[in-house]
């Protein structure tokens, strides 16, 4: 690059060998260093001839009048070959060109090793993140001194929190616009595949299995919407698809309203149910006590006097913590409504207003393990025992069980460690298994002929397309009661805990509905279903811990 040199004016000439090295110097392309500043005018010596066999007299410069003068590397010129001799280059002497009276000064030294790691950091970052480093760099060179004042230099501790500040700024910004623009964006991007595959759907009707699969993949892209935001249009078509889903998989939504005045405390934990045609028997876990609710308008009121678990009986007998309850025939000689067994086989016969009657079952030659179940059918009392493996008949009539049970089983025994509830329907035993299956076993009465046999386990059909019944399981359900309910609408009710939901079989186990209960109350839908019971009026009801929720079935 050409460099004006400014030289000020002197008295004697420049030294030789210096004028020599600047002028080589300045050929290469080397920065020289700064010369002082000429006050009025500037002598210029002239360059010193190479030695001959003759010294000629050295040539005197006269002092030019003027302010300044420029000496470059473009006025150097080379003599012309045909002088015959080996002089060096003359300088050519111009008036310099006007410059600024001071420069700023050029550290000439190199950036730290803490600068060098800054620089590295800053490559890495990406073009955002350079971009706003940049609109920094020039707000400080705003806000820092300017020509003529006291410089301020930034140590490189400075400069490596800005290095790292910045790339955080970037972030929050760019966080900040996405939440703004981005979530709209992948919002209605969900909402546009969701609407194609209920178009598609729509079309499709005639092919169930398509059908099927549209409005599956539709509901998907409708959760993926749901994540970034709602509109009356998401929520329009959110609820077309859900009816046709509902539709194809045989589910029905009910919405639950509280069953109870007054509602149950906190510490009660509802663990079975009896329902009939105007009382609603709770069983709570933790007191192992009855409680009695009665129909009264649109609710069911406590029964404060009705006293039917723990206690000491004016007969002298007790119970102790009941485990399983059972409605008693309308009629019967004891005046009694409910039936309640404890750990050990006792039972009591709870009625209304009066205290009840204990009783203690004959226990079986092996003694009580764990008596999980029982349930009444024709007048004989059925009880599941799953420590012992074993489901025992007494018969009676009803009320009474005067003689040792019998083990309903004959060679084939199931395996009823993870059974936990039985009901009966003639000859037909039903044994419901905590992971999903059902067992079912056909009493034979004639031993000669024909033993009891056991289908273990039992299909499911699936008749919920109102076709032929394909074979189904429920590999992820928790089974945890059954309910029978009694002509002309003779079905097997089961409740699922973990999905929250009651399935409808009927006798030949086929699957007919699987019904959804809806709470009003969002916090009573976040607790796990624990009972549920179903009346002669088709009244269901579902406890969720010590929250009694009912409604009509269609």
């Amino acid at each position: 690059l050409p460099l004006n040199l400014r030289f000020a004016q002197a008295e004697a000439p420049m030294e030789p060998s210096l004028q020599t090295a600047s002028i080589k110097k300045e050929e290469q392309g080397e920065v020289l260093p700064a010369i002082p500043e000429a006050q009025d005018q500037v002598a210029v010596p002239a360059q010193p001839q190479p030695e001959k066999s003759h010294t000629p007299a050295s040539p005197q410069l006269q002092p030019v009048p003027t302010d300044s003068i420029t000496f470059s590397a473009q006025n150097m010129v080379e003599p012309s070959p045909a002088d015959g001799t080996k002089e060096s280059r003359q300088a050519r002497i111009e008036p310099a060109t006007p410059v600024a009276k001071k420069r700023p000064h050029i550290s000439p030294g190199g950036p730290s090793k803490a600068g060098r790691s800054a620089a590295a950091v800053m490559r890495w970052l990406s073009g955002a993140s350079a971009s706003v480093k940049n609109w920094g760099v020039k707000l400080i060179g705003q806000t820092l001194p300017t020509e003529g004042e006291s410089s301020v230099k930034l140590s490189n501790a400075t400069m490596l929190t800005i290095s790292i500040l910045v790339p955080l700024l970037v972030v929050a910004v760019g966080a900040s616009f996405y939440d703004r623009v981005g979530r709209t964006q992948e919002f209605n991007n969900y909402l546009v595949k969701a609407q194609q595959y209920s178009i598609q759907a729509e079309a499709q009707k005639s092919d169930p299995a398509a059908h099927l699969t549209n409005l599956q993949q539709a509901m998907h892209w409708l959760d993926m919407a749901g994540r970034y935001g709602s509109s009356a249009e998401y929520l329009a078509l959110r609820s077309q698809v859900q009816s046709g889903l509902d539709s194809l998989n045989g589910i029905l939504r009910l919405n639950f309203v509280p069953a109870l005045d007054p509602a149950l405390e906190s510490g009660v934990v509802i663990r079975q149910m009896v329902a009939t045609a105007t009382d609603l028997y709770l069983l709570d876990d933790t007191s192992g006590k009855v409680l009695r609710y009665f129909y009264a308008g649109s609710v069911f009121q406590k029964d404060n006097s009705f006293d039917c678990g723990p206690n000491a009986s004016p007969l002298g007998a007790s119970i102790g913590k009941v485990v399983d309850i059972a409605a008693l025939p309308s009629g019967n000689s004891l005046g009694a409504t409910l039936m309640a067994v404890d750990g050990a086989g006792t039972i009591e016969y709870c009625t209304p207003s009066q205290a009840g009657m204990v009783n203690a079952l004959i226990a079986p030659d092996a003694g009580w393990g764990k008596l999980q179940s029982i349930t009444l059918s024709q007048g004989n009392l059925y009880v599941l025992d799953s420590a012992m493996n074993a489901v025992y008949t007494y018969g009676g009539n009803g009320t009474e069980f005067p003689d040792q049970p019998t083990l309903f089983f004959d060679e084939q025994v199931p395996q009823l460690g993870e059974a936990n509830d039985i009901e009966v329907n003639g000859d037909e035993l039903y044994i419901l298994r905590s992971n999903g299956e059902m067992v079912e076993c056909t009493y034979s009465p004639l031993k000669e002929l024909k033993a009891t046999e056991c289908l273990d386990p039992a299909p499911y059909g699936d008749m919920r397309a109102g076709q032929e019944p394909q074979v189904v399981t429920f590999p992820e359900v928790k089974f945890i009661q059954m309910h029978m309910t009694p002509a002309p609408d003779s079905s097997l009710y089961v409740l699922d805990a973990a999905g929250k939901t009651i399935h409808h079989f009927s006798l030949q186990r086929n699957l007919q509905k699987v019904f959804l209960p809806s709470f009003e109350n969002a916090a009573i839908a976040k607790l796990e279903p624990s009972a549920f019971a179903v009346s002669p009026g088709r009244l269901i009801f579902v406890a969720l811990q010590h929250e009694v929720q009912f409604t009509q079935l269609p």
